[in-house]
């Protein structure tokens, strides 16, 4: 229902967290083979932020 809608939005898939305290992540968009499975929560924060802080970027897109 969201990507059909005319939302501005981003969905974002995770894999696994991890509460290391490293910044290193691999984004991948759907439809494409997932890339790395773990994810620290630090890495996941800075996506969050950068998309909160950047207006289009990633736009109408689902990420892993």
């Amino acid at each position: 229902m969201i990507e059909a809608s005319d939302l501005d939005y981003t969905i974002l898939r995770p894999g696994w967290f991890t509460h290391d305290d490293e910044v290193a992540y691999q984004v991948t968009q759907k439809g494409e083979p997932f890339r790395g499975h773990d994810v620290s929560l630090n890495s996941l924060s800075d996506l969050i932020v950068k998309l909160a802080l950047t207006p289009g970027m990633e736009s109408r897109r689902s990420l892993a």
